[in-house]
Protein backbone atom coordinates (compact mmCIF):
# COMPACT_ATOMS: atom_id res chain seq x y z
CA UNK A 1 0.00 0.00 0.00
CA UNK A 2 2.69 2.41 -1.01
CA UNK A 3 2.17 5.55 -3.05
CA UNK A 4 -1.32 6.85 -3.79
CA UNK A 5 -2.93 3.48 -3.07
CA UNK A 6 -2.06 3.95 0.59
CA UNK A 7 -3.78 7.33 0.65
CA UNK A 8 -6.92 5.87 -0.92
CA UNK A 9 -7.08 3.07 1.66
CA UNK A 10 -6.43 5.50 4.53
CA UNK A 11 -9.19 7.78 3.23
CA UNK A 12 -11.61 4.84 3.02
CA UNK A 13 -10.80 3.75 6.58
CA UNK A 14 -11.17 7.30 7.85
CA UNK A 15 -14.54 7.66 6.14
CA UNK A 16 -15.81 4.39 7.62
CA UNK A 17 -14.63 5.43 11.09
CA UNK A 18 -16.45 8.75 10.71
CA UNK A 19 -19.65 7.05 9.54
CA UNK A 20 -19.57 4.54 12.41
CA UNK A 21 -19.16 7.33 14.96
CA UNK A 22 -22.06 9.33 13.52
CA UNK A 23 -24.22 6.20 13.17
CA UNK A 24 -23.66 5.41 16.85
CA UNK A 25 -24.74 8.91 17.80
CA UNK A 26 -27.87 8.78 15.63
CA UNK A 27 -28.99 5.17 15.76
CA UNK A 28 -32.63 5.52 14.59
CA UNK A 29 -31.55 4.50 11.08
CA UNK A 30 -27.75 4.31 10.75
CA UNK A 31 -27.79 3.93 6.97
CA UNK A 32 -29.75 7.19 6.62
CA UNK A 33 -26.84 9.08 8.18
CA UNK A 34 -25.14 8.90 4.79
CA UNK A 35 -27.95 11.07 3.38
CA UNK A 36 -27.30 13.90 5.83
CA UNK A 37 -25.02 16.76 4.69
CA UNK A 38 -24.11 17.36 8.34
CA UNK A 39 -22.81 13.82 8.67
CA UNK A 40 -20.69 14.21 5.57
CA UNK A 41 -19.08 17.25 7.15
CA UNK A 42 -17.76 15.04 9.93
CA UNK A 43 -17.01 12.09 7.64
CA UNK A 44 -15.06 14.47 5.41
CA UNK A 45 -13.12 15.72 8.44
CA UNK A 46 -12.20 12.12 9.27
CA UNK A 47 -11.04 11.50 5.70
CA UNK A 48 -8.95 14.66 5.72
CA UNK A 49 -7.46 13.75 9.10
CA UNK A 50 -6.51 10.28 7.85
CA UNK A 51 -4.84 11.69 4.75
CA UNK A 52 -2.96 14.29 6.80
CA UNK A 53 -1.91 11.65 9.33
CA UNK A 54 -0.55 9.36 6.63
CA UNK A 55 1.36 12.23 5.07
CA UNK A 56 2.79 13.10 8.48
CA UNK A 57 3.72 9.50 9.26
CA UNK A 58 5.52 9.14 5.96
CA UNK A 59 7.28 12.50 6.15
CA UNK A 60 8.58 11.70 9.65
CA UNK A 61 9.54 8.17 8.55
CA UNK A 62 7.68 6.43 11.36
CA UNK A 63 8.25 2.73 10.79
CA UNK A 64 6.54 1.35 13.92
CA UNK A 65 9.30 -1.23 14.18
CA UNK A 66 8.70 -2.68 10.72
CA UNK A 67 11.69 -3.25 8.44
CA UNK A 68 9.94 -4.95 5.53
CA UNK A 69 8.72 -2.23 3.07
CA UNK A 70 5.33 -3.86 2.51
CA UNK A 71 4.67 -4.38 6.22
CA UNK A 72 5.85 -0.84 6.98
CA UNK A 73 3.55 0.68 4.38
CA UNK A 74 0.60 -1.40 5.61
CA UNK A 75 1.02 -0.47 9.26
CA UNK A 76 1.45 3.20 8.35
CA UNK A 77 -1.85 3.18 6.47
CA UNK A 78 -3.67 1.37 9.27
CA UNK A 79 -2.34 3.70 11.96
CA UNK A 80 -3.22 6.76 9.88
CA UNK A 81 -6.70 5.46 9.00
CA UNK A 82 -7.76 4.27 12.43
CA UNK A 83 -5.71 6.56 14.65
CA UNK A 84 -5.92 9.89 12.83
CA UNK A 85 -8.69 11.36 14.96
CA UNK A 86 -6.99 10.32 18.18
CA UNK A 87 -3.74 11.85 16.95
CA UNK A 88 -5.19 15.18 15.88
CA UNK A 89 -7.55 15.41 18.84
CA UNK A 90 -4.54 15.41 21.13
CA UNK A 91 -2.78 18.63 22.12
CA UNK A 92 0.36 17.49 20.34
CA UNK A 93 -0.10 20.03 17.54
CA UNK A 94 -1.24 23.26 19.20
CA UNK A 95 -0.35 26.87 18.54
CA UNK A 96 -0.37 29.11 21.61
CA UNK A 97 0.90 32.49 22.69
CA UNK A 98 0.43 34.91 25.60
CA UNK A 99 -2.56 37.17 25.08
CA UNK A 100 -0.89 39.98 27.02
CA UNK A 101 2.37 40.51 28.88
CA UNK A 102 2.38 38.56 32.09
CA UNK A 103 -0.77 36.63 31.34
CA UNK A 104 -0.87 32.87 31.25
CA UNK A 105 -0.54 31.09 27.93
CA UNK A 106 -3.84 30.50 26.13
CA UNK A 107 -4.42 27.95 23.40
CA UNK A 108 -5.37 29.70 20.18
CA UNK A 109 -5.91 26.86 17.77
CA UNK A 110 -5.06 23.25 17.10
CA UNK A 111 -6.35 20.38 14.97
CA UNK A 112 -8.20 19.24 18.09
CA UNK A 113 -10.19 22.47 18.41
CA UNK A 114 -10.90 22.46 14.68
CA UNK A 115 -12.21 18.89 14.72
CA UNK A 116 -14.21 19.46 17.89
CA UNK A 117 -15.79 22.51 16.29
CA UNK A 118 -16.70 20.57 13.15
CA UNK A 119 -18.19 17.79 15.26
CA UNK A 120 -20.33 20.29 17.19
CA UNK A 121 -21.60 21.80 13.95
CA UNK A 122 -22.32 18.36 12.52
CA UNK A 123 -24.03 17.28 15.76
CA UNK A 124 -26.27 20.33 15.83
CA UNK A 125 -27.35 19.97 12.23
CA UNK A 126 -27.74 16.19 12.54
CA UNK A 127 -30.00 16.61 15.58
CA UNK A 128 -32.25 18.90 13.54
CA UNK A 129 -32.39 16.40 10.68
CA UNK A 130 -33.04 13.50 13.05
CA UNK A 131 -35.75 15.51 14.84
CA UNK A 132 -37.58 16.11 11.57
CA UNK A 133 -37.28 12.43 10.65
CA UNK A 134 -38.63 11.36 14.04
CA UNK A 135 -41.58 13.73 13.72
CA UNK A 136 -42.50 12.40 10.27
CA UNK A 137 -42.31 8.82 11.53
CA UNK A 138 -44.24 9.55 14.73
CA UNK A 139 -47.12 11.05 12.77
CA UNK A 140 -48.02 7.55 11.57
CA UNK A 141 -49.81 7.04 14.92
CA UNK A 142 -52.08 10.04 14.38
CA UNK A 143 -54.91 7.96 12.88
CA UNK A 144 -54.95 5.56 15.84
CA UNK A 145 -56.92 6.15 19.00
CA UNK A 146 -55.04 6.77 22.24
CA UNK A 147 -56.27 3.40 23.49
CA UNK A 148 -54.65 1.68 20.51
CA UNK A 149 -51.43 3.68 20.78
CA UNK A 150 -51.05 2.47 24.37
CA UNK A 151 -50.90 -1.08 23.01
CA UNK A 152 -47.80 -0.32 20.92
CA UNK A 153 -45.08 -0.22 23.64
CA UNK A 154 -45.45 -3.90 24.70
CA UNK A 155 -45.32 -4.94 21.03
CA UNK A 156 -42.25 -2.80 20.43
CA UNK A 157 -40.50 -4.16 23.53
CA UNK A 158 -41.19 -7.70 22.38
CA UNK A 159 -39.82 -6.95 18.92
CA UNK A 160 -36.67 -5.40 20.36
CA UNK A 161 -36.02 -8.15 22.90
CA UNK A 162 -32.66 -9.89 22.49
CA UNK A 163 -31.77 -13.49 23.34
CA UNK A 164 -28.40 -12.36 24.67
CA UNK A 165 -27.92 -10.14 27.72
CA UNK A 166 -26.84 -6.65 26.74
CA UNK A 167 -26.45 -4.13 29.54
CA UNK A 168 -26.86 -1.14 27.28
CA UNK A 169 -29.94 -2.64 25.62
CA UNK A 170 -31.45 -3.36 29.04
CA UNK A 171 -30.83 0.23 30.14
CA UNK A 172 -32.45 1.57 26.98
CA UNK A 173 -35.48 -0.69 27.45
CA UNK A 174 -35.85 0.46 31.06
CA UNK A 175 -35.60 4.10 30.01
CA UNK A 176 -38.22 3.53 27.31
CA UNK A 177 -40.54 1.90 29.85
CA UNK A 178 -40.17 4.92 32.15
CA UNK A 179 -40.96 7.28 29.26
CA UNK A 180 -44.09 5.28 28.44
CA UNK A 181 -45.31 5.38 32.06
CA UNK A 182 -44.70 9.13 32.26
CA UNK A 183 -46.67 9.63 29.05
CA UNK A 184 -49.54 7.48 30.35
CA UNK A 185 -49.70 9.25 33.72
CA UNK A 186 -49.68 12.58 31.88
CA UNK A 187 -48.88 14.90 34.83
CA UNK A 188 -48.74 17.92 32.51
CA UNK A 189 -52.25 17.31 31.18
CA UNK A 190 -51.41 16.95 27.49
CA UNK A 191 -54.21 16.16 25.06
CA UNK A 192 -54.51 12.66 23.62
CA UNK A 193 -53.24 13.89 20.24
CA UNK A 194 -50.15 15.34 21.90
CA UNK A 195 -49.57 12.18 23.89
CA UNK A 196 -49.89 10.02 20.77
CA UNK A 197 -47.24 12.08 19.03
CA UNK A 198 -44.94 12.10 22.07
CA UNK A 199 -45.23 8.35 22.50
CA UNK A 200 -44.62 7.84 18.79
CA UNK A 201 -41.42 9.89 19.04
CA UNK A 202 -40.28 7.82 22.02
CA UNK A 203 -40.88 4.61 20.10
CA UNK A 204 -38.90 5.90 17.11
CA UNK A 205 -36.07 6.99 19.41
CA UNK A 206 -35.98 3.58 21.07
CA UNK A 207 -36.65 1.21 18.18
CA UNK A 208 -36.62 3.19 14.95
CA UNK A 209 -39.28 4.14 12.42
CA UNK A 210 -39.44 0.73 10.74
CA UNK A 211 -40.29 -1.08 13.99
CA UNK A 212 -43.01 1.49 14.69
CA UNK A 213 -44.56 0.91 11.27
CA UNK A 214 -44.42 -2.87 11.73
CA UNK A 215 -46.04 -2.61 15.16
CA UNK A 216 -48.84 -0.42 13.78
CA UNK A 217 -49.40 -2.84 10.88
CA UNK A 218 -49.64 -5.75 13.32
CA UNK A 219 -52.10 -3.82 15.50
CA UNK A 220 -54.32 -2.95 12.55
CA UNK A 221 -54.47 -6.50 11.21
CA UNK A 222 -54.75 -8.26 14.53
Amino acid sequence: MEGWAGFLVAAAIGGIVGWVEMAQRYSDAPSHVLLWPAAWLYIGANIAASLAALGLVRSLHWTFGQTDPTSRATIQVLVAGFGAMALFRSRLFTAAQPIATGSEVKFLWSPATLLEGMLKIADREARKTQGRSRLRAARTVSKLTWADVRKLPPIVLALMESDEFDTRAQEQAAEFARDVKACEKNPEGYSDDQRKLMLGVRIVRFAGARVLREAIAYLRHK
